[in-house]
């Protein structure tokens, strides 16, 4: 499988942008290939191998083709100790994705469950936050936003929901 990664650092990066898109189209068929061998789950990174196709295909437009190999790994099998973080991206990935293209019960779900997993997940925190205020849940934003305040890591995004409810609180002539 050829890495971008390893594709940067040796310094052959495509020249043009359609040789970088032809390059990309050539690493998911490699990937394909590669999943489709009887001895694919053998192989020592294989959710890596389906998270790097996974990027690629959302670099080359296909959001549909990432989300189902996202979707496998989150519901697969469970990670191995060389894999760990594979099933938080995928997680992640699939709630922003979601909350991104307007699919707030499906985004707010996926956050749910990778915060099951991993309760102080950055991303995952931050992306409940704004789904609930995009939902117009503004108690249950309020609340979280409120309980976030003092997290190092989403603290600022925090205080701008709650900057903005309060503004939207003042603006409806609510309490």
């Amino acid at each position: 499988f050829l890495r971008e990664e390893t594709a940067r650092v040796l310094g052959v990066a495509p020249s043009s942008p359609d040789l970088g898109r032809l390059m990309l189209q050539r690493c998911v068929q490699e990937h394909t290939l590669g999943r489709q061998c009887d001895d694919f789950e053998r192989t020592v990174y294989p959710l890596h191998y389906l998270a790097e196709e996974a990027r690629v295909r959302m670099r080359l437009g296909d959001a549909a083709g990432a989300r189902d190999l996202y979707r496998r790994i989150w519901t697969g099998r469970e990670e191995r100790a060389v894999e760990r973080g594979v099933k938080m991206e995928a997680v992640s990935v699939l709630a922003f994705d979601a909350l991104k293209n307007g699919r707030l019960d499906e985004g707010l779900r996926y956050t749910e469950l990778g915060l099951e997993r991993q309760p102080g997940h950055a991303h995952l925190l931050i992306n409940r936050l704004l789904a609930l205020e995009e939902a117009g849940r503004s108690e249950q934003a309020r609340d979280e936003a409120t309980r976030l305040l003092a997290n190092p890591h989403v603290g600022e995004t925090a205080r701008a929901v709650l900057d903005r409810l309060g503004r939207a609180r003042g603006q409806t002539g609510g309490p």
